[in-house]
Formats: C-alpha cells, sequence, structure tokens
C-alpha cells in the first residue's frame, strides 16, 4: 500500500472516535483533509481513495449505529444549563430524590416552585404529583428510557398540563429528568405583538392566551362569562387573521412567535423583530407532504428563494420588511427531507426530482413567471430549473454562488469545512452520510450558534456578518428545518450533494448562457472575495470561464453575502424586471 494511502486501523480509529464523541469531528475533519490531499494535488488518481476505503463498509454501519445513538443521548449539560435554555414554557429538573434541583423563571411564574421545591409542592391535584415522580424515577433506573410524556391535572381545576420528559446525565453532576411543562410565561409586552402582527383585538389576544395556556371553550367562556357560541365566533376570527386552520395550530403560531421574541431578545434590526410566518403545505401527486413558506408582500411579484443547503430560509427582519415594501413575495420550499417534507423515494435524477418539486409549488400557487434567488451552490439548481422550464424563469440572481468546478485545484483552495464535505460527495460518496451525520451530532452538542460560528470563522467577512445580532439570530432560528433537537436533514443533504456532484451541468449552462447572450434573461451574480467555497482566485477564473455572466464583486464580503449586501441584490433585481 502507497505511504499516502492510510492503514485500516487509522481509519476505524477516528471513525469510531466521533461516533462516540461527536465532539472530535474536526479530528476526522482534518485527517480526511490529510487523506484526500494527494487526489487534490494530482499525486492519486481520485478513484484510489475511494477503492482503499470500500471494504469498510461494514465498519462504517457499525459506527453509524453508534453515532445515531449519540445523537438521541442527552448532552452533557448540568440542571441550571438544562432548564434555563428553555426561555417560554415553564421548566423543572427533577433528581431520583423528587427534589427539583433547578427551575426557569417561566416555572417560578406559573407554577409558584424554586430551586430545591418537592415535586410535591407543584400545583398539581392528588396523586398527579406521585405519577409524575413515579415516571422520573423509572427513567432514572432505566439504561434505555431517555424521554417520556405524561399528562397532569391542575390542582382546583381539570386543566391540563402535558409534561415531556428527557434523561440527562451529565458527567459532573447527578442525573435528572428534565421536565418541559406546556405551561407557558406570557411575554410582557406580547399582547400589543400580536396586536400588531395579526391586527386582533385586545379581547381576541386574550383569548388567544387562555387557548394557549391550555384552557377549553367552555373553561374560557366561564371565565369571561360569554356564551360558547360567543366564544367560537371569537376563535373563528382569530383564525381567519392568523391563517391558521384550527386551534392546535393557532397555539402553536402563538408558542413559536414567543420563542422567537426570547431568542430576538434585545437585537432588533432597526426597531423589528422576526415576525411569525406560518408554514404552508401540499400533497402531491405520488403521495408526499411538501411544506413552503412565504413573506414579504403574499400579493406581490414572486421571487423564489432557494436557502442554501443548510437551510436558511428566512432574511433578516429589515430585509423582509424591504421585500413587503418593494411589494415581492418570497416563496422557499421545504426541500423532500428538511423540516416535515417527506424525503424523496431512491432512484435517479434526483435534482430534477427536487426541481419538480419547485415547480409543483409554483403551480400550486399559479405563479407563471418568478425571478429566482440563490445562496451559495445552490445557483446549480437554478441552472437546473431553468433548463426544465426555462419560460417561467425571469431572471436568477445568485449570492455566493458558484458554478462547476473543473480543476482540483479549486477543491485544494476552499476554507476546510467545505473542502472536507464537497471532496466525500465527489470522491467518496458511500461516507458522506457518515460525515454530514457525524456534522448535525457535534452541531447539537456545540449549539448551532458555536456550530455555525465555527464553520464560517475561516472566513473574516463571513465571522463579521455572523456576529450582526440580526443575521445570527436569524439564521439560528430559521435552520430547524435543517437541524434541531427532533429532527436531522444530513440524509437529504448527503443525496443533494452526491447529487449536484455526479451530475453533467455543461447542458444545462449552456442553454442558459444562450437565452442570456439574447437579453432574455438576466443572469446576475453577487461574489464575496472572502468565501470560503469560492476564494478569490477560483472567482476570478469563473469570470474567465462564463464572461457572459454578470458578476458583482466584494472585497468585504463572503458566502453569507446576502446577508450583508441584501439591499444592493433587491436594487439588481428590482431594476432587472422594470
Amino acid at each position: 500500500m502507497p505511504a499516502h494511502i492510510p492503514s485500516d486501523a487509522s481509519i476505524l480509529e477516528y471513525l469510531y472516535d466521533v461516533a462516540l464523541d461527536p465532539t472530535s469531528y474536526e479530528r476526522l475533519q482534518e485527517y480526511w483533509d490529510a487523506m484526500i490531499r494527494p487526489a487534490l494535488q494530482g499525486e492519486q488518481p481520485p478513484a484510489t481513495v475511494e477503492q482503499s476505503i470500500s471494504h469498510l463498509r461494514t465498519h462504517l454501519e457499525r459506527a453509524d449505529k453508534v453515532l445515531g445513538q449519540a445523537m438521541v443521548a442527552p448532552p452533557d449539560d448540568g440542571a441550571s444549563t438544562a432548564v434555563n435554555s428553555v426561555r417560554h414554557a415553564a421548566t423543572v429538573a427533577i433528581n431520583a430524590m423528587g427534589r427539583l434541583v433547578a427551575v426557569n423563571s417561566p416555572a417560578t411564574l406559573a407554577l409558584g416552585v424554586t430551586a430545591g421545591a418537592r415535586i410535591a409542592d407543584l400545583p398539581l391535584q392528588p396523586g398527579e404529583a406521585e405519577r409524575l415522580h413515579a415516571q422520573a424515577r423509572q427513567m432514572l433506573r432505566s439504561n434505555g428510557l431517555a424521554n417520556g410524556v405524561v399528562c397532569l391535572r391542575t390542582l382546583g381545576t381539570d386543566r391540563l398540563i402535558v409534561a415531556h420528559l428527557r434523561l440527562f446525565r451529565p458527567l459532573a453532576e447527578e442525573a435528572f429528568v428534565l421536565c418541559v411543562t406546556s405551561e407557558v410565561s406570557w411575554p410582557a409586552g406580547f399582547n400589543a405583538h400580536m396586536q400588531q402582527s395579526f391586527a386582533l383585538s385586545a379581547t381576541e389576544v386574550d383569548l388567544l392566551r387562555h387557548l394557549t395556556e391550555g384552557y377549553s371553550l367552555r373553561d374560557i367562556a366561564e371565565l369571561r362569562a360569554r356564551s360558547m357560541e360567543t366564544v367560537r365566533v371569537q376563535v373563528k376570527s382569530v383564525l381567519a387573521k392568523t391563517g391558521a386552520r384550527s386551534q392546535l395550530e393557532l397555539v402553536r403560531i402563538a408558542l413559536s412567535t414567543i420563542e422567537a421574541l426570547h431568542a430576538a431578545g434585545a437585537t432588533e434590526a432597526d426597531g423589528l423583530t422576526l415576525s411569525p410566518v406560518a408554514t404552508n403545505s401540499l400533497t402531491l401527486s405520488d403521495g408526499r407532504y411538501l411544506e413552503y413558506l412565504i413573506f414579504g408582500d403574499p400579493a406581490g411579484k414572486p421571487v423564489l428563494f432557494f436557502p442554501l443547503d443548510l437551510g436558511f430560509t428566512r432574511w433578516p427582519p429589515a430585509a423582509e420588511a424591504e421585500a413587503r415594501r418593494r411589494k415581492l413575495k418570497i416563496i422557499v420550499v421545504i426541500r423532500p427531507g428538511y423540516g416535515r417534507s417527506s424525503p424523496l423515494a431512491a432512484g435517479p435524477n434526483y435534482i430534477n426530482q427536487l426541481m419538480s418539486d419547485h415547480l409543483d409549488v409554483l403551480d400550486h400557487l399559479r405563479v407563471q413567471k418568478a425571478q429566482v434567488l440563490t445562496l451559495g451552490d445552490d445557483s446549480l439548481y437554478a441552472f437546473a430549473l431553468y433548463a426544465a422550464a426555462p419560460h417561467r424563469i425571469t431572471g436568477i440572481f445568485c449570492c455566493g454562488g458558484t458554478l462547476p468546478l473543473r480543476h482540483v485545484e479549486q477543491y485544494e483552495r476552499m476554507g476546510k469545512w467545505h473542502r472536507f464535505i464537497l471532496t466525500a460527495a465527489q470522491y467518496t460518496p458511500q461516507f458522506l452520510p457518515f460525515i454530514l451525520k457525524a456534522g448535525a451530532a457535534m452541531a447539537r452538542r456545540l449549539g448551532k450558534r458555536s456550530f455555525l460560528k465555527t464553520v464560517y470563522a475561516v472566513s473574516e467577512a463571513d465571522a463579521a456578518t455572523f456576529r450582526l445580532p440580526e443575521v445570527s439570530e436569524t439564521l439560528i432560528q430559521c435552520t430547524d428545518v435543517m437541524l434541531s433537537e427532533t429532527h436531522s436533514a444530513h440524509d437529504a443533504l448527503a443525496r443533494e450533494l452526491i447529487g449536484k456532484a455526479s451530475m453533467d451541468w455543461e447542458k444545462p449552462i449552456e442553454k442558459l448562457r444562450s437565452a442570456a447572450e439574447n437579453k432574455s434573461v438576466s443572469v446576475v451574480f453577487f461574489n464575496g472575495e472572502q468565501d470560503p467555497q469560492v476564494p478569490a482566485e477560483t472567482l476570478h477564473e469563473f469570470l474567465e470561464d462564463y464572461p457572459w455572466m454578470d458578476f458583482r464583486i466584494y472585497p468585504d464580503a463572503g458566502q453569507l453575502i446576502f446577508y450583508l449586501k441584501w439591499r444592493d441584490v433587491l436594487d439588481v433585481m428590482e431594476a432587472s424586471a422594470s
């Protein structure tokens, strides 16, 4: 075996290291970078790397199972950190003795308990505290029961509290069960926010609060001395104004809005906060479920937004407000395997199927023509969409966009995170799902803020952009479709990256070139010279290879260029449409 081909033992050591401890991900990344470098430098045929490790698939499957367990295992957080990470719901940490070893402020307000109290001190009907304690004890004694749900009744009423339980075994503290309840802390000023956001009356906001707190319609009628019919009419009015389809969805909108306000805190952009946006859905002809978002002006000019495979589905508050002012209707498809959108079945032509989904959404919304705005290498999707339906695309605007990579040097120049993922997609696709799953596990351990800071730290411009509060809070909030406590889209991401790496892009680009030269469609790239995926030297090669494209170059920007220069982007889009 040549000296630069790694031994089985060393590969396995790194695979199992990251499976057992996702925080060792960067060690795997550095090792993989050294392993792939000979192929990038032309010292070794690219196929040699894949062949040299292809026989390790059985070990990879075993490591993948270990990693799957690591992803669902509770993080190594203490009780105080865990309860205070939940900002809007009353939350306590329960030890084996039935003590509340930590309590967040909403729990103190809603349940009247503080740290050190007993489960018996919770305002529950007789016997309910004992049931909660028994469930917590069972989880603490079990090796496998990591989650649970208990439905409890409050003292003096028949109102239901739903308690979600999760087992934590931190290294430095005793084990505890985190108990997140459905009791909500209604933030100060939230009434005014809901009135302004949805044009609700004070009475309707009061009704929404009671629903969110778990009261039935009969309870609300009694509390407000109104008839059931009056309350039902008021509920219908609130449903119509918020766009919710049920009381359950109405409560979900209220809870997500509270969480968004907590996340934003005092970090408002130009005096604005990220407004809640309802998630829409449709069922496709093959039975799959597909979600999509609409923000900006619902009656405005349609813009189909491709949010990068990290799921950057929202814009900073000021940018979204500007989209409303400019009468732009921003349509964002939650791609298969992201959020609650059904994954695509296995099969060829993955990219073509993705484009078909986007066209189905446009058909569903009765959008005949639209501009396309993309982030990162989703620029490739704009080419594929144009090839599929050229008569429907009026302009393509790519922020941090990339083009097909033709030279190994273009991989070599990338920042280490982008090179790691993209070379795996290109040279060792069978390992990519594990690599991405390990990255998702690491992101969960670190938290999305720390993870995104790490990814973009290689670019000074991107690091500075992410430090802008309106940018970081937006990206942390909106990427739940990619990664949340209960969901990870790493499988879908792997399929997308492999699809991009294996597709022949020459024909779609040639079709677009002909249209751009005939001035029937605008193709504009906005690129920063500090982009870790498309650094300055690669960018200038693109300028030479694609002289028919309109490149706008910014020395002070990176891959997050849209979140820094969105006003420029919207100006160009508006001028192109006029």
